[in-house]
């Protein structure tokens, strides 16, 4: 390139990187020898393009020129040191800090993951948002603690979470069934950032190259172990997030987490000079002569196999059977539990069948969600922890944990899951007391088929809506339902709290072999009648928190209602409702409304009748009409709520 009469730059590639200290040595060496300016010997250098003006004084607004341009051409760094017949010097050793970067790999950030227990991915520190164990006692309703895969670390900044450190977070994880490993920078992270910095030391008869060994033992692990040639059939390339999915192990691979798996692996480009590539490279160019598959993206379809197939498209499934098998054996002691918390005989026969089904089909949806209510201690949690076992595995796979508090947010990992657990509803979750039942309906009953999953800095995806909502609380007036409710069995346990000795005899057996036979003998129960789409049954304990869920407003009306009083003594109403909200309103100890007035009208068990007219009253009403009144026509209806028209005199001449 002419950058000002006979003045050049030259420029050339090189077929092997070399270090930035291979090259600065290199380059001092080229401009002693003249063959460069002294001034412009250091690795990072900026150069004119073909046209551009040469601003400097004395050369006249030259445009650069390109007079040669061989891009075929590379060359070694040993070349053209040799072609000048320069020996570049002693390569500078350099200090600087290093970071330790996570991987994306951490088994227990994907074992969060998995619970729905993911509330933030990781920021800029290092640092992900987490569900805190410890969330039943903030104070200010946040359920966030902060989690750093890349050490191991915990910490939650609550003024009652003081006792919540890295190792105690990490033994909370263990026993809730998820990974047991140590606080701590992970020992595969140093042994990469080893390998890295080992790799650019030559080996001497003081200090033996023993790197090898350690390096090697960490590639031996998991994913590491896999050979090049078993690639295309284990993973397959995903086109949203341009990733890799794990046919066996049916997890999502970034990029980055792939390139550093199979670091230790040689890959060469099949273009050109066969350079040197990273792992993701590799595959791709080998990707359709070898076989391997393409997908759209992921999903998550419980009950179906590890590709799913919609709108011929071709999808991942994240969905990973962990059922347990089960040994068949006694298990009276859990069923004597089972009896012990929910006592009517209908009420424990509905929620045996759900569990049941559950276990049985995971690829059909149960059409509504169960509320077990009760006092601090009964062992509502007991009843039901074999079922999960049996369900979502011994890891508890397939379970998500949330609150109502975290449902808020933006990111909904926890729809990736067969059972939804809510923790401790409260009747002061939302300002809004029905948002939480609304916010709940499109997961606890299908249509909609499907729920989107959003996941921070990744491609949102549509799950198959066969997840079973179940919810646990203290409180009778744990959620505000309507009366017509369809999607919530209710159940209020009036148990006692369990005695220690009762709490140890019975998870002892689970752990000796409970959760096995519970396991069978879901597998084994008769729900060929049961209809997993119906409504469930309505209960005393839902009739009651229908009622404790009302409003002041609601239940003011109510009582005129039942109470046959006011505009509600003919047994009959009509529109317009707005005008009996109005003349309620006079006496009224609080603000009326015609939402108000319906919801109540349901509750006591009023029917809608529709747009009604008669021979009398040709104009149609809204009609709402008691029980007790349905031995009436609807014109007769009609013809209750408003007086008959005048007679019109017409005189005959």
């Amino acid at each position: 390139m002419e950058t000002s009469p006979d003045n050049f730059q030259y420029g050339y590639v090189f077929r092997e990187q070399p270090t930035t200290g291979e090259f600065a040595a290199a380059i001092k060496a080229i401009a002693a020898a003249g063959y460069t300016d002294p001034g412009a010997c250091n690795p990072v250098r900026n150069v004119r393009l073909p046209g551009s003006i040469n601003l400097k004084p004395g050369r006249d607004n030259f445009a650069s020129v390109l007079k040669s341009f061989n891009p075929e051409r590379d060359y070694t760094l040993d070349q053209i040191c040799a072609s000048m017949g320069v020996t570049p010097g002693e390569v500078e050793a350099t200090v600087r800090a290093t970071n330790v970067q996570d991987d994306g790999a951490d088994e227990v950030l994907a074992w969060v993951a998995e619970q729905g227990q993911l509330l933030e991915r990781t920021n800029g520190a290092g640092w992900a948002g987490v569900m805190c164990p410890n969330a039943a006692e903030h104070s200010d309703g946040a359920a966030m603690g902060r989690y750093n895969p890349a050490n191991r670390a915990y910490k939650c900044l609550h003024a009652h979470c003081l006792e919540w450190d890295s190792n105690r977070y990490l033994t909370w994880v263990a026993e809730q069934g998820g990974p047991d490993v140590p606080h701590g920078l992970r020992e595969e992270l140093l042994a990469e950032l080893m390998n890295k910095s080992l790799v650019k030391i030559a080996p001497t008869d003081a200090y033996r190259d023993v790197a090898a060994e350690v390096i090697a033992e960490v590639e031996r692990k998991e994913l590491g172990r896999i050979e090049k040639a078993d690639w295309y059939e284990r993973f397959a390339y995903l086109q949203d997030d341009d990733g890799y999915f794990d046919l066996q192990d049916r997890r999502q691979l970034s990029r980055q987490t792939f390139n550093a798996l199979f670091r230790h692996i040689g890959c060469k480009s099949i273009h050109g000079k066969n350079p040197k590539i990273e792992a993701g490279g590799c595959f791709d160019e080998n990707r359709q002569v070898k076989g391997a598959k393409a997908l759209i993206g992921v999903t998550y379809a419980a009950g179906e196999t590890v590709l799913v197939a919609r709108d011929g498209l071709v999808y991942g499934n994240r969905w990973v059977d962990a059922r347990l098998p089960g040994v068949p054996g006694d298990v009276s002691l859990w069923l004597r539990h089972v009896e012990r918390l929910v006592p009517e005989a209908f009420e424990r026969a509905h929620l045996l069948d759900v569990l049941a089904y559950k276990m049985q089909h995971p690829d059909k949806k149960i059409n509504h969600a169960i509320l077990i209510a009760g006092g601090h201690g009964a062992g509502k949690d007991t009843l039901l922890a074999p079922w999960i076992k049996a369900v979502c595995g011994m890891g508890e796979r397939n379970k998500s944990l949330v609150s109502a508090k975290s449902m808020e947010s933006a990111f909904n990992y926890s729809a990736e899951a067969e059972v939804m657990v809510i923790n401790e509803l409260r009747p002061d979750d939302f300002k809004d007391r029905r948002a939480l039942e609304n916010t709940l309906k499109p997961i606890i009953a299908a249509p909609p088929e499907y729920i989107t999953v959003n996941r921070k800095g990744l491609h949102p995806y549509d799950a198959l809506n066969r997840v079973l909502v179940v919810a646990f609380s203290n409180f009778r007036d744990a959620i505000a339902l309507p009366p017509d409710d369809r999607r919530w069995f209710v159940i209020w346990t009036y148990a006692e709290a369990m005695s220690a000795a009762d709490g140890a005899r019975i998870w002892a057996w689970y752990q000796a072999g409970g959760f096995q036979a519970v396991a069978a003998w879901l597998r084994s129960r008769d729900v060929s009648a049961f209809n997993p789409s119906a409504a469930p049954p309505m209960t005393e304990a839902k009739s009651i928190m229908s009622q404790q869920s009302m409003s002041g407003a609601e239940a003011y009306i109510l009582e005129l209602i039942q109470g046959r009083q006011g505009e509600f003594a003919k047994g009959v109403v009509g529109a317009p409702l707005q005008a009996i909200v109005d003349r309620l309103s006079g006496g009224a100890p609080c603000k009326l409304s015609m939402q108000a007035l319906t919801h109540a009208l349901a509750e006591a068990g009023w029917l809608d009748m529709g747009r009604v007219a008669s021979r009398t009253h040709s104009t149609k009403k809204q009609l709402y009409a008691a029980p007790d009144m349905m031995q009436h026509s609807k014109s007769e209806l009609r013809d209750m709520i408003e007086a008959p028209p005048p007679v019109m005199m017409v005189r005959v001449k």
